[in-house]
């Protein structure tokens, strides 16, 4: 029963892990597809005002390293966050195929 329930739990951790890889990868694409457009010049009359929410409170941003005006500093914090969600899920991914084969 303890067996079935670890490997319940881990099947169920690939399962999320999974879904937000997913969600980065639709994140990295639309950051490629930016940066591509912008490299094309179909951007180039736009401003990151016009795109960017307003905020005042930019600290938590600045703490870890994201400036949201810079699309280069956004499309490198969605390569990070895809590859950490992908060896995540390597992770667990070997983990199941070890213990339970």
């Amino acid at each position: 029963m303890l067996l079935q329930l670890s490997k319940g739990l881990y099947l169920e951790s690939l399962s999320i892990e999974l879904l937000l890889l997913a969600i980065w990868k639709e994140a990295l694409d639309a950051c490629n597809l930016f940066m591509d457009a912008s490299h094309d010049g179909n951007f180039s009359e736009s401003s990151p005002e016009h795109f960017l929410p307003k905020t005042d409170d930019s600290s938590l941003n600045a703490a870890r390293g994201l400036d949201f005006s810079r699309p280069v500093s956004v499309c490198s914090w969605v390569e990070s966050g895809f590859m950490k969600a992908y060896d995540r899920a390597e992770k667990i991914s070997h983990i199941l195929r070890k213990s339970y084969g």
